[in-house]
């Protein structure tokens, strides 16, 4: 009698996460790319920005350019548009809760149609699903949303 050959299993298909990730957003004030974001468990070392991730938690890391997207109209407007606060940068977790970074750096200044790149870092939940990267300047426009779906 022939001998029966293992039937093959089926593979599993990954498909691709859809997510705001290489993508540029913009409102009336600004233009930010969302250069790369990734989740981390290993010790978060930025910069002047180092810390250790507790258990239960992950970094979520992210890299992204702003510029202005338009000329500023006053000195008052430059000054007011043109330097950005840590703080301007929220992650925002399943819960609709705002997760500020980790690590408070220095601003960002903006200047002329040159971006300027900076890589944030967050501690959420590790259980945490759906992340959202928000941007919100106090009258710099609506805010700017970039969907972490996957991390």
């Amino acid at each position: 009698m022939p001998k029966e050959l293992p039937r093959p299993q089926p593979t599993q298909v990954s498909r691709a996460i859809e997510n705001d990730v290489g993508k540029s957003k913009t409102n009336d004030y600004y233009e930010i790319i969302l250069e790369n974001a990734w989740a981390s468990s290993a010790p978060v070392h930025l910069d002047i920005c180092n810390f250790s991730v507790p258990s239960g938690q992950k970094a979520i890391l992210v890299r992204f350019s702003i510029r202005r997207s338009s000329e500023s109209q006053t000195n008052e407007e430059l000054l007011r548009l043109g330097y950005t606060q840590t703080t301007d940068f929220v992650l925002v977790n399943d819960q609709n809760r705002r997760l500020d970074p980790s690590c408070l750096v220095n601003g960002i200044v903006l200047g002329g149609d040159r971006p300027v790149t900076r890589t944030l870092a967050y501690l959420v939940p590790a259980t945490s699903q759906h992340l959202s990267f928000r941007f919100q300047k106090s009258g710099g426009g609506q805010p700017i949303v970039a969907d972490l779906a996957g991390l």
